[in-house]
């Protein structure tokens, strides 16, 4: 369960994050309720559930996704937008790679749908990663606030941080898509 003070938003640890970006993971935190409803009303596909950096293996520069344990239901963009997040909250990939991931991972999404049959437009893709991503990473930023307003790094960023401060730096950019993508949710709601 991530509880979080209302101070801890604009706590000296996490300064590092853009006023505006922890203002807008705030709103997304508040709003995470109606923001999964969103995702689960969206257009469904047969989804993997656990795409993350372990479960994808290159063979000959075709990639090959493991451990298809969770497969079931799920939104369309909702693995591309665990991908993306998932590549980057432990310190597995360099966070300098994050733009080009998410794009070139939508990107190869929508070749792939559209590979099976699917005939939607790939801006309604974009938006449903955002929206997945908003709604299953809402608790990512205050449950770090409140890692990092006591200084506990926790035990999953594999020795990429020497301490909270450093991870709150490291982690600017991934928590900046996550107001972006709250941002582009909350706009495609009306």
């Amino acid at each position: 369960m991530v509880t979080i003070d209302v101070a801890d938003w604009d706590h000296p640890s996490v300064a590092a994050w853009p006023a505006q970006v922890r203002r807008r993971l705030r709103q997304l935190w508040t709003d995470r309720d109606r923001m999964v409803a969103v995702t689960e009303s969206a257009e469904r596909t047969l989804c993997h559930l656990d795409v993350w950096p372990a479960n994808l293996v290159d063979d000959a520069g075709t990639s090959i996704l493991l451990d298809w344990s969770f497969t079931g239901d799920g939104a369309v963009g909702e693995d591309v937008a665990n991908l993306v997040v998932d590549s980057f909250t432990d310190g597995l990939m360099d966070i300098a790679l994050l733009p080009e991931l998410a794009d070139r991972a939508t990107d190869g999404y929508v070749n792939g749908l559209r590979d099976g049959g699917w005939s939607g437009s790939a801006d309604s893709v974009r938006t449903a990663v955002a929206v997945c991503g908003a709604a299953k990473y809402s608790w990512f930023a205050p449950a770090f606030i409140g890692r990092a307003v006591r200084d506990d790094l926790g035990t999953r960023s594999y020795g990429q941080d020497a301490s909270a401060a450093a991870a709150v730096r490291r982690l600017t950019g991934l928590v900046t898509l996550l107001a972006e993508w709250a941002e582009e949710a909350g706009s495609s709601r009306g």
